[in-house]
């Protein structure tokens, strides 16, 4: 299996910088074996976990070009979003696998505590604060050039963009996002 995930992850770490494919997928490798995988499913867990996140970061990256149409960085921005939350998936069925193993030495309990949700640090909040505020104003902006249906739409995105941007910045979890009636 490790093999497998070799071959179809390797691609995306010659994008990185690596030129040489045999280094590629010795840092696939590499970087699959640091989480301690005790089976093939906790590798494939793993990949997925690895593969999404690059995707997410990918998309968050490529959605930032400065002459990007709003909606295709608005769409970017939601793939990325989707992909976070199936890398989260794939790290909570790794998690929820090596839990259900016994640990039976210090290494292994170390691996375990690894696997634990790491909780997003101010400087994740401050970059996800900062995408959805910039998309609010790119919103904003637009709104004097809107049909009326459309610049309600556009008003209440960036409103609730500019909320949940607020909500990371003070640390909290933002609220969900519930349209006027």
């Amino acid at each position: 299996m490790l093999h497998v995930i070799e071959a179809l992850l390797a691609p995306v770490f010659l994008l990185g910088g690596i030129s040489d494919p045999d280094a590629a997928r010795e840092s696939v490798r590499d970087t699959i074996e640091a989480y301690h995988p005790a089976t093939d499913q906790d590798r494939l867990a793993v990949a997925r976990f690895v593969a999404f996140s690059l995707a997410a970061l990918g998309a968050v990256g490529q959605s930032m070009a400065p002459d990007l149409p709003v909606a295709l960085a608005v769409r970017l921005r939601a793939n990325a979003a989707a992909c976070h939350r199936a890398a989260e998936q794939a790290r909570r069925a790794l998690a929820r696998t090596q839990a259900a193993i016994p640990p039976q030495d210090a290494a292994q309990q170390t691996a375990a505590a690894q696997a634990q949700k790491p909780q997003p640090t101010d400087i994740d909040r401050a970059a996800w604060a900062t995408a959805m505020a910039h998309v609010a104003r790119e919103y904003a902006t637009d709104l004097p050039n809107l049909p009326p249906q459309q610049k309600r739409a556009a008003s209440m995105r960036a409103n609730a963009l500019g909320t949940a941007a607020s909500s990371l910045l003070g640390g909290g979890d933002p609220a969900p996002f519930r349209p006027p009636i």
